[in-house]
């Protein structure tokens, strides 16, 4: 992207040595650097669907989102969405778990996150979650 402002210089090396233009293009990246791995270690029914999500990584998670999607034979529901992780340590596990809710009938439920994603098939009996293993 261009601006009418700044220096007219595309980088500054660590010397001071300034390009106009990359030589073979050039991309940022904006993390901290820290890895992470997440996985989903089990998920159950109930009142609501429970699941647990273990950190395997190698530094503490911070906002991370992490969204249930409700997906029955004639509706599609988001169950809980915009839940958070936020200072789940190396090797800790954390609960997350979608609330009650109301239906009848199969339904598959998603839980989706940046680098996860999960689906199971269950049946609801009203406000009782069964999930198959």
């Amino acid at each position: 992207m261009e601006s009418s402002t700044g220096n007219h210089n595309a980088f500054t090396t660590k010397n001071g040595t300034t390009y106009d233009a990359p030589e073979k293009g050039f991309s940022l990246v904006l993390t901290d650097g820290a890895k992470t791995s997440l996985e989903i270690v089990k998920m159950k029914g109930g009142l609501g669907v429970t699941l647990g999500i273990k950190n395997n990584g190698n530094a503490t998670v911070d906002n991370y989102p992490v969204d249930f999607i409700l997906k029955s034979s004639n509706k599609k529901i988001n169950v809980n969405a915009g839940k958070t992780i936020s200072g789940l340590a190396s090797g800790a596990t954390t609960s997350l778990k979608t609330g009650m809710f109301w239906g009848r009938g199969k339904f598959t439920i998603f839980v989706v996150g940046d680098g996860i994603a999960a689906y199971k098939q269950g049946k609801q009996l009203f406000v009782f979650t069964i999930v198959q293993k």
